[in-house]
């Protein structure tokens, strides 16, 4: 009977193990520290101007973004295309949205990787509608 027993416990492991998805990057928040390297004459920002991205990460999709120094965040109807690599957690893609202030649609393009919570990389926000242009540029420094 202890053999029976034995036998069934292994199969089990084995199968739940074999079942289990591997995600290499874990669900939560990360934070990501960015400068401004460059910014449209229009752009309300400013080169060397600071903010904070956070990214918070589920079965390793980015499933929000938040910056806190923008109090119109939460009106931009974010979408994200952002694609997170398993094995080496590096991030790639773009989010979209819209601002309804001034009625056109933007992109924020980002690669980079997450170490530990924080994330290294750089991006930018790109108008996509009226016009098409680089609006601004960071990269992402470090939190230490």
């Amino acid at each position: 009977m202890s053999k029976f027993i034995l036998k069934f416990f292994l199969i089990f492991m084995f199968i739940f193990n074999f079942h289990q998805k591997a995600f290499a990057l874990d669900d939560g928040i990360y934070t990501g520290l960015y400068k401004i390297v460059y910014a449209h004459g229009e752009s309300s920002s400013r080169k060397n101007d600071k903010g904070v991205f956070e990214f918070t990460i589920k079965d390793n999709k980015v499933i929000k973004l938040f910056a806190y120094d923008d109090p119109n965040w939460k009106f931009y109807n974010l979408r994200y295309f952002y694609k997170i690599d398993p094995e080496t957690n590096e991030l790639s893609g773009f989010s979209k949205g819209n601002d309804p202030q001034s009625g056109g649609t933007f992109k924020i393009n980002m690669k980079g990787v997450f170490i530990g919570s924080k994330f290294a990389g750089n991006g930018n926000v790109e108008l996509t509608s009226p016009d098409s242009l680089i609006f601004e540029k960071f990269i992402f420094e470090s939190l230490d």
